[in-house]
């Protein structure tokens, strides 16, 4: 390395020298005669350039993109556990999910015709309370059906009894007859009330 600065500085002092100078009569770069030296030295100095970064830098930067590519490698199989991880719990979860629904939709069936059975046996029940007291009330109706027909006959005999009465002792016409049945069946009604 040092013998590199060592030819840099000597190229530079021989350029600055006085009688260096007079010699070139245009641009350095474009005089022929240092042509096959300038190629020479930037040949060598673009080796050495490569040899210093195959040398030095780029084990260092193959390092660093190996740690990268390791490291992403790392997170894409755990990323891919994860997923894998994920596809199971989302099975298990959408299996569960089925489950319950169908729990739900059985219970909710059950709920169902236990509601009918529930109803049904309502009506069954309001229809039987119905039939008793329809009997019951067809049974206070017959009684007072036949309570209402005994007191027509006890009152019918009343009244013929009377009317007979009267018309042993009297000797009545038709018009006297009708005016004792209707004087009879009043007396009846005051009773009643």
């Amino acid at each position: 390395m040092h013998w590199l600065l060592r030819l840099s500085l000597w190229g530079r002092v021989k350029l600055l020298s006085p009688v260096y100078a007079a010699e070139i009569k245009g641009l350095p770069q474009f005089d022929v005669t240092h042509f096959t030296s300038e190629v020479f030295w930037t040949v060598i100095s673009f080796l050495f350039l490569l040899f210093i970064l195959q040398r030095f830098v780029l084990p260092r930067i193959y390092r660093v993109l190996d740690q990268r590519v390791s490291k992403i490698r790392d997170e894409l199989s755990e990323a891919e556990l994860i997923r894998e991880e994920s596809v199971i719990v989302l099975e298990t979860y959408q299996s569960e999910l089925r489950g319950l629904e169908n729990e739900a939709q059985k219970i909710l069936e059950e709920a169902r015709s236990k509601a009918v059975c529930f109803h049904d046996d309502a009506i069954k029940k309001i229809e039987a309370e119905l039939k008793q007291k329809k009997l019951l009330f067809r049974g206070e109706m017959e009684f007072a059906k036949e309570q209402a027909l005994e007191e027509v006959r006890s009152l019918s005999v009343e009244i013929a009894m009377d009317v007979t009465e009267k018309l042993m002792i009297n000797t009545l016409n038709q018009s006297d007859i009708e005016k004792e049945v209707e004087s009879a069946i009043k007396e009846l009604n005051d009773r009643k009330n």
